[in-house]
C-alpha cells in the first residue's frame, strides 16, 4: 500500500472514530439510548447530520430540518481532529503498536475532554475502559512495560490525591482517577512530563479566563481537558518505552 493511500485511509478511519467520540459524548453523560443519537435535542426530530459523517452533514444541512435549531460545530471539529490525529500517527509510527495505541488512547482522551468540558464530569465508565485498555496494551505489547505502567499509575494517583486533599474543592476525585489513568498510559517517568504539561497548560488557561473575565477566582474550571492534552502531546512526541 502506497504512503499517500495509507494516510488517506488512516484519516478516514479517524473520521469514523470521531463519529464514535461524538456519539459517546452525546449519550454517556445522561445514560441515553443509542436511538437518541439521531434525534434533535431541541425538538426530537431526526438529525440528518448523524445519518452520515458530520462533515457531509454540515454541507447538507447546518440546521435541524424540523425546528431550525443550529447544529453544533463540535461534531465537525472532533471528527476533523481525530482524522488528523490518526493520519499523523500513521505518518510518524507506521503500522506499529505505537500507532494503534495513539489512535485508541486518542479516542478515549477525546471523549474525556469533551464530556468534562460540556458536563463537568469525568465518568468512571470511561476511566475503567481506559484502565483495561492500558493494562492490556502493557501486557501484550509492553507499551509501557507492566512495571513502568503500574509505577506511573501509582505516581499520578498519589500526586493528585495529595493536591486534592491539600485543597478540598479545588480538584475532584475524577481528576485524581484521570491522573492515575494517564500514568498507566505514559508509564514512569513519562507520567511526570505529561502531568506537568497538563498543569502548566491548565494554569495558563485558567489565567487567560480570569484576565478575559470569562471566569471568576471561585469559578469551576474543568481540569481534565488540560490533563488529557498533556497526555496526547506526550503520545504524539513518542514515549521512550
Amino acid at each position: 500500500m502506497g504512503r499517500p493511500l495509507a494516510l488517506i485511509l488512516s484519516a478516514l478511519a479517524g473520521l469514523a472514530a470521531g463519529m464514535l467520540v461524538n456519539l459517546g459524548a452525546d449519550l454517556l453523560p445522561n445514560r441515553e439510548a443509542v436511538a437518541q443519537a439521531v434525534r434533535c435535542p431541541q425538538c426530537g426530530g431526526h438529525r440528518p447530520q448523524l445519518r452520515w459523517p458530520s462533515l457531509l452533514g454540515f454541507l447538507a444541512a447546518r440546521r435541524c430540518t424540523f425546528c431550525g435549531h443550529p447544529l453544533r460545530w463540535r461534531a465537525l471539529l472532533v471528527e476533523l481532529a481525530m482524522a488528523l490525529l490518526w493520519a499523523f500517527g500513521w505518518s510518524r509510527f507506521g503500522p506499529s503498536p505505537r500507532m494503534w495505541l495513539l489512535a485508541l488512547h486518542g479516542v478515549l482522551f477525546a471523549l474525556i475532554f469533551i464530556i468534562d468540558l460540556e458536563h463537568r464530569l469525568v465518568l468512571n465508565r470511561v476511566i475503567l475502559a481506559g484502565t483495561v485498555l492500558s493494562l492490556v496494551a502493557s501486557l501484550l505489547w509492553r507499551s509501557p512495560p507492566p512495571g513502568s505502567a503500574l509505577l506511573g499509575g501509582a505516581t499520578g494517583m498519589v500526586l493528585f490525591l495529595l493536591v486534592a486533599l491539600a485543597k478540598p474543592g479545588g480538584m475532584g476525585m475524577g481528576d485524581v482517577k484521570l491522573a492515575a489513568l494517564i500514568g498507566l498510559v505514559m508509564g514512569f517517568p513519562g507520567v511526570l512530563t505529561a502531568l506537568a504539561a497538563g498543569v502548566v497548560t491548565g494554569g495558563l488557561g485558567s489565567l487567560a479566563l480570569l484576565l478575559s473575565r470569562r471566569a471568576q477566582r471561585k469559578s469551576y474550571i474543568p481540569y481534565a481537558p488540560f490533563l488529557v492534552s498533556g497526555a496526547v502531546a506526550g503520545l504524539l512526541q513518542g514515549v521512550p518505552w
